[in-house]
């Protein structure tokens, strides 16, 4: 019988423990980054992940998605039945059991952002679950003008790297966003990497480029 619900009534740990004795096609409807997730499922473990459609065959872009979804805690979710077979998995070691129990530990720290990447409030309406509320008290007054993980860092008396993984959660739900160059004139590019200074391109006056273009096409000397 197929399930429907959201996962704002419903927490995805709770889900797993319902669908792990059944086989079929999970569906998060724009539930991630405004994209559908399609997740099959064989008693509990991972075959194959879909986003609008085109697979993802990267575990650790996998357990992203996931953790996603679980940090999040809201969207609509739709389960389908079917017989699918353990044997087409792309991913033979993965479970949505484990999947859900891994931590932000085990997030890269290349997937982290940059210690002085700045991040600002996104200014979105997205609701904030229970598990990121002390998170999010604690940063969100130092957001409003933007502020960086080494600035947090201080400003909040926790290790930079934890500051990191708070950001990477806040971000994952969301509720905040790269700062762009533009709005503090800080130099920092909108990738999570670090600063680098703005190379200055000095383009010629229009008239000498148009009066150079007509030398070109009339054959006359330069001047």
């Amino acid at each position: 019988m197929a399930l429907f619900g959201d996962l704002k009534d419903h927490a995805l740990t709770d889900l797993a423990k319902v669908l792990k004795p059944q086989s079929g096609t999970l569906f998060f409807h724009q539930a991630y980054q405004n994209r559908t997730v399609e997740l099959n499922l064989s008693r509990g473990q991972v075959l194959s992940l879909y986003l609008d459609g085109f697979p993802v065959f990267d575990q650790i872009q996998v357990r992203h998605i996931i953790q996603h979804l679980r940090t999040q805690g809201q969207g609509a979710f739709e389960f389908q039945p079917q017989p699918l077979s353990a044997k087409a998995s792309g991913f033979h070691d993965l479970t949505l059991a484990d999947l859900l129990q891994a931590s932000d530990q085990a997030v890269l720290p290349s997937q982290l952002p940059h210690p002085d990447t700045r991040f600002m409030l996104s200014g979105s309406s997205v609701t904030v679950p229970a598990a990121a509320a002390e998170i999010w008290a604690l940063l969100k007054p130092h957001l409003e003008s933007g502020a960086s993980s080494a600035e947090l860092s201080v400003q909040v008396g926790r290790p930079e790297d934890e500051v990191q993984r708070m950001l990477y959660r806040l971000r994952a739900l969301e509720l905040v966003t790269p700062q762009r160059a533009g709005l503090r004139g800080t130099g920092h590019r909108h990738a999570d990497a670090p600063m680098i200074p703005n190379e200055p391109f000095v383009s010629p006056p229009l008239v000498h480029r148009f009066l150079s273009a007509l030398r070109r096409l009339t054959g006359a000397p330069k001047t």
